[in-house]
């Protein structure tokens, strides 16, 4: 008799639903996104090694000595070699926040090849190949190219030495132990002035966009006597009577110099004609209180007609000239109602602008409407051989040479005259100062 076999059914285990299946496909996606992003990191951030580089010996070291940060206009930096073997170049990054961690933006492509390196790569080199042990050098980067970042607040230096690699072929050891990280002062850090007053102590005016004081190259202040305030410190002389008085105006009570209008009587500032106002932009402001009845008598003057080419005052005027007569060619000439000058004091100020060309009057810190005159060529040589006068000008005398005439009565204080052309707002702002 056959025995019956037993069969063993294996019963399968229902699954309730698809959890199972779904918590499966969610941690292989879940690795799958985190494979991808890898790849993505990966390929971002190798952008910032450099490839087939080899270990950078131990002793290679670039030391900042100084940086010079011109915003808008260059940033330049001198590097020393303070290490124990010749550095051959360097890899430098820049941030444009004084808040950034990583210095991302390549500066090399905004190097100044003067003779002082070359780039290439994204590698700045040396000169000669190295920068030697203990040597220096300044290498300048052009902020003005518009491409180029307007704002450097923390650079990176990576040195870099090119070597022989395990198969004897040139290679690059990227020196990242070496890596030197510098804050830089930046942005309003970096402003000499927000606003005019702040310029004030220097007797200058802002210049609002770059953020620099604009001071006078000559200054005369009467505060301290016969000097030049400005950083020149030109040689101020008086001459006869002219002395130094007390009045007010402006709500202030001042040193001032008085003239009496005697010929011999005026102020001396030597060797001014060294500024050379020749073809270039200047202003010219000054307190005065006039008692001269004659309109040719100057209160400022470096020129006179046939003496030579200048500028200065008159009583009621502001003129240029190459030293002709006002109907000769190169003659600029601006002036104002002659009733403007009374016994009373009154700002006045002039501004020559050769580019656009234009010669505007101020008179207590308004524009006055005048007449100009310009020669054909619309220009004039302002740069004399004379040294500046106050209360005189000059007049060529065929026979006896220079002679002083048209001498000034009256009243004169805080002379300065600008490098550059101001406007009405700095104008006003150093007539209020």
């Amino acid at each position: 008799m056959m025995k019956k076999r037993r069969v063993h059914c294996i019963h399968s285990i229902p699954l309730k639903g698809n959890k199972g299946v779904s918590e499966v496909i969610a941690y292989v996606l879940l690795i799958g996104i985190s494979i991808t992003i890898a790849v993505v990191a990966y390929g971002y951030l190798k952008g910032f090694v450099p490839q087939n580089t080899i270990d950078c010996p131990d002793g290679i070291s670039l030391a900042i000595k100084d940086i010079n940060n011109s915003e808008g206009q260059s940033f330049n930096v001198i590097l020393q070699n303070n290490g124990r073997f010749n550095v051959d170049g360097y890899f430098i990054k820049i941030a444009t926040s004084s808040s950034a961690f990583l210095a991302n933006i390549d500066l090399s492509k905004y190097l100044i090849q003067d003779g002082s390196g070359s780039q290439g790569g994204g590698i700045v080199n040396f000169p000669g190949g190295h920068l030697g042990i203990e040597n220096e050098i300044q290498q300048k980067f052009n902020l003005i190219n518009a491409t180029a970042p307007k704002q450097v607040c923390l650079v990176e230096i990576t040195p870099i030495a090119y070597l022989k690699n395990s198969q004897g072929k040139n290679s690059i050891a990227v020196c990242t132990n070496a890596k030197i990280k510098q804050e830089v002062l930046c942005g309003e850090q970096l402003w000499e002035c927000a606003k005019d007053s702040d310029c004030g102590g220097s007797g200058g005016a802002c210049d609002t966009i770059k953020h620099k004081c604009i001071n006078p190259v000559i200054w005369l202040e009467f505060d301290s006597g016969f000097v030049d305030s400005s950083p020149n410190q030109l040689s101020v002389s008086p001459s006869g009577t002219a002395t130094l008085i007390s009045d007010s105006y402006n709500g202030k009570t001042q040193s001032v110099l008085l003239l009496n209008g005697a010929i011999s009587d005026y102020v001396r500032v030597t060797n001014a004609n060294a500024l050379k106002f020749n073809k270039n932009s200047f202003t010219v402001t000054a307190w005065v209180k006039s008692y001269s009845t004659n309109t040719q008598s100057s209160f400022l003057a470096n020129s006179y007609w046939k003496a030579g080419p200048g500028f200065g005052f008159y009583r009621d005027q502001f003129y240029l000239t190459n030293g002709m007569n006002v109907a000769q060619p190169q003659f600029a000439f601006m002036a104002t109602s002659q009733s403007a000058y009374d016994t009373t004091w009154h700002h006045v100020a002039a501004v020559v602008n050769w580019n656009p060309k234009s010669l505007t009057y101020y008179f207590d810190g308004n524009e006055k409407t005048a007449w100009r005159y310009w020669d054909s060529t619309g220009e004039a040589d302002v740069n004399s051989n004379f040294d500046l006068l106050i209360g005189q000008n000059y007049k060529l005398d065929d026979t006896s040479g220079v002679l002083s005439v048209y001498p000034y009565k009256g009243r004169i204080d805080d002379i300065r005259i600008y490098q550059g052309a101001l406007n009405q707002s700095q104008i006003q702002s150093i007539m209020n100062s």
